[in-house]
């Protein structure tokens, strides 16, 4: 920026500058451009503290670098600002110091928020709240989402276009993993019109193929992401850059190519403190998903176990990891594979993911049928099959259900448990041992072992505990 086409040094300089932060999506020279601002001489506490804040923001939603974000965030507060300010700040530091790997101080996040709500703008209001909403969706995304909604409604009422996009993809996100695709795309259909400023426009297409490639539709997914990547990564938007590779990678596992998946994820893998990035972190399970797939147990297992340190930055993503470490163990420790796929399932549930149940669901069953689980693998197939329906993923269904056809073709010719047997089946599984069921059925042992040996044969299972893992009735 010409300095001769500015005001003289001082607080109007710094708000000249803050305007021309908005007519460009270059990241690192907004950065310059806020440093500038905060040099001038002579800045309200208000000014200064609302540099900060905006700093911040760029600095965590652009780049990933929570640590300075954290910095600015103490900054503004240490400005002396007016209360809504202050609580803008608070909010701010708490938030991010949580997706640092931190416990979440839900106290501390609602005295900001309660500070925040003394201020006369709206903008001030809705922005803890937004991070308050954020927070809440890494554990409970269906409370989330009608935070968000609120919010998106005070943003469409006060006119505030910037927030509305905003609060619209984060919603968008939400809806997406909870399976509710046609809600993601509806909400992103009308956000269209507003998502065309500098910093917006890239970050929109980007959401825009990540909701295609969740339905299946590759070359709109394509088209949007062709666009949307040369834009993010001109701007310097690491962040946008991650969860677009993500998208792909998402669209090129339900078309079966999972080496076009790793090709996608493996800039963000190689990347420098990758595991400790709060996003670049997110692309580790899908990442090990890929090469699982494409045989690479060497490097899958190595980065599995890397994984499992980054836990406490993982957030909604401790699902898919959980997902990834399982395909890793299914080679050699069962039991260890299908504690971590209900774990993964009992977390994704919880949350309320539904698509990433859905896919923990396929990935299980695909395991069961390698194991000659027949009928366990059909139980969970079919579950991910309804799920992949239900949220339109038709790609994601094609690929279950050509699994199912695999599994009925090989299991061709078995025939079912007798009564007798069944029965035998869920004592067992129950935990009985064979002298308390031959006691209960008025048979021998002998006869009990032999009942077992054809369950086993017949249901694919090697223990009692595979079987008591079945989670199906006999």
């Amino acid at each position: 920026m010409d300095a001769t086409s500015l005001p003289p040094p001082g607080p109007l300089r710094a708000r000249a500058l803050l305007r021309a932060t908005e007519e460009t999506d270059d990241v690192f020279g907004i950065l310059h451009l806020f440093a500038q601002a905060l040099d001038q001489p002579d800045l309200t506490p208000d000014l200064r503290a609302e540099i900060h804040l905006l700093r911040a923001q760029w600095e965590s939603a652009a780049l990933g670098r929570l640590s300075d974000a954290i910095a600015s965030f103490g900054a503004a507060a240490n400005a002396g600002p007016s209360l809504g300010l202050l609580g803008c700040a608070k909010a701010g530091d708490a938030y991010y110091r949580f997706r640092g790997g931190e416990p979440l101080d839900m106290p501390s996040f609602d005295r900001a928020v309660a500070l925040s709500q003394q201020a006369a703008d709206p903008q001030l209001r809705a922005f803890p709240r937004l991070l308050r909403a954020l927070a809440i969706g890494t554990s409970d995304l269906v409370k989330a989402c009608e935070l968000l909604e609120v919010e998106l409604r005070e943003a469409a009422e006060s006119g505030e276009i910037l927030d509305f996009v905003e609060v619209t993809h984060h919603l968008a996100t939400a809806k997406l993993q909870r399976g509710d695709f046609a809600a993601a795309r509806d909400h992103l259909d009308r956000a269209e019109t507003h998502a065309r400023a500098p910093g917006i426009r890239a970050r929109h297409l980007a959401m825009r193929a990540e909701v295609d490639a969740a339905f299946g539709n590759e070359a709109a997914a394509r088209s949007y992401a062709s666009v949307a990547a040369t834009a993010l990564s001109e701007s310097g938007d690491a962040v946008g850059v991650t969860r677009l590779r993500i998208a792909l990678a998402t669209l090129e596992l339900s078309l079966g190519d999972p080496e076009a998946a790793w090709d996608a994820l493996e800039p963000s893998v190689q990347t420098t403190g990758a595991l400790e990035h709060p996003v670049l972190v997110r692309v580790f399970p899908y990442a090990i998903e890929a090469l699982v797939e494409l045989g690479e147990l060497v490097q899958s297992t190595r980065l599995a176990k890397r994984l499992e340190n980054a836990e406490s930055i993982l957030t909604r993503w401790r699902g898919p990891a959980l997902r990834a470490r399982a395909l890793v163990q299914a080679p050699i420790d069962r039991d260890g594979t299908l504690s971590l796929f209900d774990s993964a399932l009992d977390t994704d549930e919880t949350l309320g993911s539904a698509f990433e149940s859905a896919r923990t669901l396929f990935a299980r069953g695909r395991v069961l049928r390698r194991w000659k689980r027949r009928r366990a693998a059909r139980e969970s197939l079919e579950a991910a099959l309804a799920r992949f329906e239900e949220m339109g993923a038709r790609l994601w269904a094609g690929r279950v259900a050509h699994e199912l056809e695999r599994t009925a073709a090989r299991r061709a010719g078995k025939r079912e448990l007798t009564q007798s047997d069944a029965q035998i089946a869920r004592l067992a599984a129950s935990g009985s041992t064979n002298r308390e069921i031959a006691q209960t059925v008025f048979v021998s042992t002998k006869t009990v072992e032999a009942a077992l040996s054809r369950v086993y044969g017949t249901l694919g299972v090697r223990s009692r505990t595979e079987l008591a893992a079945l989670r199906t009735p006999f």
